[in-house]
């Protein structure tokens, strides 16, 4: 993903209700902390946030899984719903190179 382009991917189709039990990112490339010029990488079940970090806070290490925080209120996800992997920038934002989405869910129906 460039540097300040917004995008969202469809992650999963899930075609049961699932909780989401684990999230983690990684990035080819390193990613340093930066409170101005950040990117917020969310998993998102339509417009609800399910997980989500910040490069504002914490970087990321290349080619290292790092956990995405759970929104715990927002991880039952309804069957037939599609998860989207969302990257918005602020200020210049930061390249995330080759991003890869680790989930972990459990099936609840």
């Amino acid at each position: 993903v460039a540097a300040g382009t917004d995008v969202e991917h469809a992650v999963l189709k899930n075609d049961r209700k699932i909780k989401i039990t684990g999230a983690k990112i990684a990035s080819h490339a390193a990613v340093t902390a930066n409170a101005t010029n950040y990117v917020t990488i969310a998993v998102k079940n339509g417009a609800t946030t399910v997980a989500s970090i910040t490069t504002a806070t914490t970087g990321l290490t290349a080619k290292t899984f790092r956990d995405i925080t759970i929104t715990a209120a927002n991880q039952e996800v309804a069957s037939a719903s599609t998860l989207t992997l969302s990257f918005a920038h602020s200020g210049t934002g930061v390249a995330i190179s080759n991003a890869v989405l680790q989930l972990a869910y459990e099936v609840l129906d």
